[in-house]
């Protein structure tokens, strides 16, 4: 996860992976850690990497752009089936194909099929 404070640098988190990328799976500390990442924010960008999904969305960046706090079970969106409550694509969130472009806001992906 990535907050942007500001203009200050990110701080980067690792909170849940799994085959090649390692075995992180702690549905407490994943709401734990969006929770202390969106405490304050406007805008919360969640990085994830996929081996095995389409090119286009091997790494892809989720921008929570409406409250970020509204989210109320993040882990089981991002690692199960993404929820629509409180969380529709250019309304709660945005999606982009790098980290650069999510802080920026070009480029944004016109759907989230990272499958």
């Amino acid at each position: 996860m990535f907050k942007y404070p500001g203009s200050h640098a990110p701080k980067k988190q690792v909170v849940y992976a799994r085959g090649s990328y390692g075995s992180i799976d702690n549905k407490a500390a994943f709401n734990q850690a969006y929770t202390d990442a969106s405490y304050g924010s406007e805008t919360l960008i969640v990085g994830r990497a996929c081996a095995n999904c389409e090119a286009a969305y091997r790494q892809v960046f989720y921008k929570r752009i409406r409250d970020p706090a509204s989210f109320s079970d993040p882990y089981t969106s991002f690692t199960g089936a993404m929820t629509a409550t409180n969380n529709v694509l250019n309304v709660d969130y945005e999606f982009y194909g790098t980290l650069a472009d999510a802080v920026k806001g070009n480029n944004k992906y016109a759907s989230s099929k990272a499958t």
